[in-house]
């Protein structure tokens, strides 16, 4: 549906928020791992921390979560 950026001054690293309307897809891990490595590349500074991704969506199953965000290296989570 939409993505946001916003940066956490706190944390010190970009912060990308992505709604959904429906459940819990895995591709929705691989396209957030893809935003954060581009915002990594692209738009984070040198005193930054890496990129950190939050997917929204109106229900998820926890073993579809855990198995979609295990080979990940990425700070991604899902609610």
């Amino acid at each position: 549906l939409s993505v946001s950026r916003f940066f956490h001054w706190g944390w010190r690293s970009l912060l990308v928020i992505k709604l959904k309307i429906g459940s819990f897809k895995a591709e929705y891990v691989e396209k957030m791992n893809l935003y954060l490595s581009l915002l990594d590349r692209l738009e984070r500074g040198q005193e930054e921390n890496q990129s950190i991704g939050i997917i929204l969506c109106a229900d998820k199953d926890h073993l579809d979560v855990e198995i979609a965000l295990q080979d990940i290296n990425k700070p991604i989570g899902v609610a």
